[in-house]
């Protein structure tokens, strides 16, 4: 572990055993952060991000076989009782979670909801936790911030209710926040007020923050670095502005090329990653292989390394894009009379 690094996480894994065999749903993760620094962890539905974030922070399921370690500040938070991690939720690691609606007590004031996390950690009395309340929702851009305190979750919209969540989870200043998904259901215009926020509250606090997202155009320039997951792995990962312009791995290549754009022609389809994810239960070898259009008989059987030329950016493919090797095997696997250009190449 780097002496500078606030967050480390080392070959972590969350397993569930079925009788069908053991999903691997977070598969030997390992990355670390640096106080203030903000990373992007990006991939479809079913990839494995918000596990990721839900063992970070220890809330996983009862079932769940949890192996590698989580550092926060040195400290060990798998090795943490119960009590010892409430503590440290808020404080030192908070999250904004996917669906305000359901994080959010729905019998309860939303001012009860804030005061609540205030006092609990100790931050404010009973008196000075109401002021806090009202800072915190003037803080997060919420009008008449004194109405809303007293208003019930199902009163408000989703925007102001992520707000709510956003103003709940940065309470205590913590060190890192995890916003999994925090633009979820939202239109794009609420969608860029959300991200904006999360920014300046960034640049205000100097926390760390982890994004968690489906859509790499989201992170586009609001994150220092971005880590692309497929079938709970990370399968490439670099800082921003090098995987945007020198990427390697075919999935992400597809995220990208699936990102509408006002330069393209009217009326011309979004390109789309053809097929469905594979099972992670006791997957065996690229766990993209069968929807990439550059596979060869070695990525259903052996297992590609993250590693790559540049220390910061790193991929997991035997046939990455832009080497003589990847393009040799995409031009291999075009039929013929097609072009070579086709999503995921």
């Amino acid at each position: 572990m780097s002496e500078l690094a606030l967050l480390d996480v080392t070959d972590l894994s969350v397993l569930f055993p079925t009788p069908r065999g053991v999903v691997r749903a977070v598969d030997g993760i390992s990355f670390s952060m640096r106080p203030g620094e903000s990373l992007g962890i990006v991939g479809e539905s079913g990839s494995g991000k918000s596990m990721l974030a839900r063992s970070i922070m220890g809330i996983t399921p009862s079932a769940a076989v949890i192996g590698g370690t989580v550092r926060l500040n040195g400290a060990d938070l798998r090795a943490m009782s119960p009590r010892q991690l409430r503590k440290c939720w808020g404080s030192q690691i908070s999250m904004v979670f996917q669906d305000p609606m359901t994080s959010l007590n729905p019998v309860v004031r939303i001012g009860r909801n804030i005061t609540e996390v205030l006092r609990t950690h100790g931050v404010a009395d009973r008196r000075d936790a109401k002021r806090r309340a009202r800072e915190l929702l003037t803080e997060v851009r919420i009008p008449d911030p004194a109405a809303r305190l007293r208003a019930y979750p199902h009163e408000l919209s989703g925007g102001m209710r992520q707000r709510i969540g956003i103003a709940l989870a940065i309470a205590c200043r913590p060190q890192l926040l995890i916003a999994d998904e925090p633009t979820t259901a939202l239109d794009v215009t609420v969608q860029r007020q959300i991200m904006d926020l999360l920014a300046q509250l960034r640049a205000e606090t100097g926390m760390a923050m982890i994004i968690i997202t489906h859509d790499l155009g989201l992170v586009s320039g609001r994150t220092d670095r971005v880590a692309v997951m497929y079938g709970g792995k990370i399968v490439e990962t670099g800082p921003t502005a090098t995987l945007f312009n020198a990427t390697r791995h075919p999935y992400t290549a597809a995220l990208l090329a699936s990102i509408p754009r006002l330069e393209k022609e009217p009326h011309v389809p979004i390109p789309v990653i053809p097929g469905l994810p594979r099972s992670v239960i006791d997957p065996v070898g690229c766990r993209f292989a069968s929807r990439c259009l550059r596979a060869q008989p070695k990525c259903l059987t052996d297992e590609p390394v993250l590693e790559g030329a540049e220390p910061e950016h790193l991929v997991a493919c035997w046939y990455p894009v832009g080497t003589p090797e990847g393009d040799a095997a995409a031009k291999r696997n075009v039929p013929s009379g097609q072009p070579a250009t086709r999503v995921g190449v």
